[in-house]
């Protein structure tokens, strides 16, 4: 041993700070790309790329906000510790498992991490600083990113208030409203901006209908045993999803009558419904994630697990990438294709 460190140097009692990935997994596949024959075709087909962020704190927050007309399209992410990074979004083709793909083009790759958090330089500036309230879980539906990348808001604060944060330079602009109406702290949110309108959830109680303006609209009342709403999706078309305690669902339309309900056994951490509001995804504790048919939570497709469990997701602008945010401190993409799951395209091929 004393010659091996005279002629090596002292080897270390820990050569990584996380666990490998393990064998198979969707997270694995993206890290040995070299080894196609090791995985099925259909699982190099799902997955795309993974982002690994140095902080290595949970992403608790996804918006891919990438309509090439903004001035920055990009993925927005927020960790537990409250660090956000704005990665630039890549309109992309190649990508793996499609016609022209190349391992060597990995500036083809969609997402690239936020430069400030990548080199460490402005690590400051991507912090949000106002402390949430200590009993409230932080998961992906107590942060929203506006359509333009410019700001983020925040629930869950002690005195029941949402706050807006810049995403350029760290300040607060005026509120332009007020929505009040809940007995409980917020805890989850979601704005269907082509309505108008924004769903919230307290900690416990029914979700409330505002309009952006703050008009109190309506209340989303549950069943008896759904009482604590905890995540929250709307889609352009009006249909919203809650997700309760203990892993239940139920489909609201946006006029409040309830449509449909569901139970599942996975914790669920992110939710989300397609822009026509006809598919609903899932993911959870377990890293794996769930497509399902949203009018009666028919379930459609099951991606690769992960080796993390997830804990937020977003869809880009144009429903063709599905971005993961995972307990491990990095980001999955996904490639997803609602299309196929759509009765027409079913009948026709």
């Amino acid at each position: 041993m004393e010659a091996q460190i005279q002629n090596f140097g002292q080897t270390p009692s820990q050569l990584l700070i996380e666990p490998h990935p393990p064998r198979s997994s969707a997270m694995h596949l993206c890290f040995l790309p070299q080894s196609p024959l090791m995985f099925k075709d259909q699982m190099q087909q799902d997955v795309i790329m993974v982002l690994k962020f140095p902080s290595n704190s949970p992403v608790t927050h996804v918006a891919a906000n990438t309509l090439p007309h903004l001035t920055i399209p990009a993925v927005v992410t927020v960790t537990c510790s409250r660090l956000f990074a704005v990665n630039r979004w890549h309109n992309t083709v190649g990508l793996r498992g499609a016609p022209g793909y190349s391992l060597d083009q990995a500036h083809h790759l969609p997402i690239e991490m936020d430069p400030l958090i990548a080199n460490n330089s402005g690590v400051n500036k991507r912090q949000i600083t106002d402390l949430v309230d200590q009993s409230i879980q932080i998961n992906a539906h107590c942060f929203v990113v506006t359509a333009d990348n410019r700001y983020i808001l925040i629930c869950g604060f002690w005195d029941k208030s949402f706050r807006v944060y810049s995403t350029e330079t760290g300040d607060y602009p005026a509120p332009r409203a007020v929505l009040t109406g809940h007995d409980h702290e917020v805890v989850c949110v979601s704005v269907c901006a082509e309505l108008g309108l924004v769903i919230s959830g307290a900690k416990e109680g029914p979700c409330l209908v505002h309009t952006i303006t703050g008009d109190l609209l309506r209340a989303l009342e549950g069943t008896e045993n759904c009482l604590y709403p905890r995540l929250i999706s709307v889609s352009s078309e009006g249909h919203c999803i809650i997700y309760y305690e203990r892993g239940r669902f139920s489909n609201f339309s946006i006029n409040g009558k309830l449509l449909a309900q569901m139970e599942i056994s996975d914790s669920t951490r992110a939710i989300l419904l397609s822009s026509d509001g006809q598919n609903l995804v899932t993911g959870g504790d377990n890293g794996v994630v769930e497509v399902w048919q949203a009018c009666d939570f028919k379930q459609l497709y099951i991606y690769p697990g992960c080796d993390a469990g997830i804990r937020a997701m977003d869809l880009s602008h144009d429903q063709r990438t599905l971005i993961t945010g995972m307990a491990s401190g990095s980001i999955v993409a996904f490639n997803i294709d609602f299309n196929r799951w759509h009765y027409e395209h079913q009948n026709r091929y």
